[in-house]
């Protein structure tokens, strides 16, 4: 136990859900049928606005840890509204798979090279 404590820290944990978080961000905005970005659309806003309570949160975990200090009231209720937040999560996570398992719906229609490797690493991330 004490060499995986080693090898995956906090520190590397919150930056790999940085990266993730980035990552499903940019993904937000593409759009796998036709292979390009929307910026215009209202909707791909929504992931991004609740990702920020995700970063704050990582950010107040980090600042607690490094400076040792106790959770407070305000870390608690941030991570309360992550708690909520996680219902637009798995509504994320359902629409990705339901993306994906579309191609067969879609199979006589010009679909992009890009559709399965971009979906698949959306329902991964």
């Amino acid at each position: 136990m004490h060499t995986i404590s080693r090898i995956i820290t906090w520190k590397r944990n919150i930056l790999a859900s940085v990266a993730v978080l980035t990552s499903l961000i940019v993904l937000s905005f593409y759009g796998v049928y036709t292979n390009q970005f929307y910026f215009l659309k209202p909707d791909n806003y929504i992931f991004p606005l609740l990702a920020s309570v995700h970063f704050l949160y990582l950010y107040v975990v980090w600042f607690k840890i490094t400076e040792d200090e106790l959770p407070d009231p305000k870390m608690r209720n941030i991570e309360y509204v992550l708690y909520a937040i996680i219902i637009v999560y798995l509504f994320k996570i359902y629409d990705s798979v339901t993306v994906l398992n579309s191609i067969e719906l879609y199979g006589q229609h010009v679909i992009p090279t890009t559709f399965k490797p971009i979906a698949t690493l959306s329902v991964v991330l």
